[in-house]
């Protein structure tokens, strides 16, 4: 049955949980005082509290590398994980092969990186090996694995050598999809995931 996390939120400060985002097998919440805590499997390093902590921490742990950094909202990929600043930066760390981390590469990150082509986002969302943002001007933009249409990309270049289409840095979906999308209530209101296809 459901147990209360004692560790969570400091009311003798004033300090609660916002918001609560769950991984393949890792967690995220974050604190209106813009903390962030994670816990769970850190196998791919998604917890971004780097190696030193082993591969899975069993109650929440402070990210400090995001401290001071304003951050609004957080979002959880199978094994990586994304996080916005109020001056809407984007973070990134975890695992990379999909080129869900939008550095260009497939290589992962132990701690939170800035994507240094993001800026300006107001929204951000993730799939299992997909991540998507939305601009302040409305335009949508996606990157990781696309192999089931989820980027919402017509064509997505590179593609692997297995064949699924891919893109390592946030690329803007096509104006149609990108109205569909931006279209969606604030993503504090939301239900459901904001995504384009299928999960993946």
């Amino acid at each position: 049955m459901p147990a209360l996390l004692k560790a969570l939120g400091d009311k003798g400060a004033g300090t609660t949980v916002l918001q609560v985002q769950c991984g393949g097998a890792h967690t995220l919440a974050l604190c209106d005082n813009g903390d962030v805590y994670a816990w769970g499997s850190n196998d791919d390093m998604q917890l971004g509290l780097g190696p030193g902590v082993g591969k899975k921490v069993n109650r929440p742990e402070l990210v400090t590398d995001l401290s001071g950094k304003g951050i609004l909202r957080v979002a959880c990929g199978k094994n990586f994980s994304l996080a916005l600043s109020e001056s809407g930066d984007v973070y990134s760390w975890g695992a990379g092969s999909a080129l869900q981390l939008g550095h260009g590469g497939k290589a992962g990150e132990d701690y939170p990186r800035m994507i240094e082509v993001l800026r300006d986002v107001r929204k951000v969302a993730a799939g299992a090996n997909s991540s998507w943002a939305i601009n302040s001007d409305q335009s949508v933009l996606s990157w990781g694995a696309g192999d089931h249409g989820q980027l919402g990309h017509a064509k997505v270049a590179p593609s692997t050598s297995h064949g699924r289409p891919r893109t390592g840095r946030p690329t803007k979906i096509p104006s149609t999809t990108a109205g569909l999308v931006a279209s969606y209530p604030p993503l504090r209101n939301m239900t459901k995931p904001l995504m384009v296809g299928s999960r993946r």
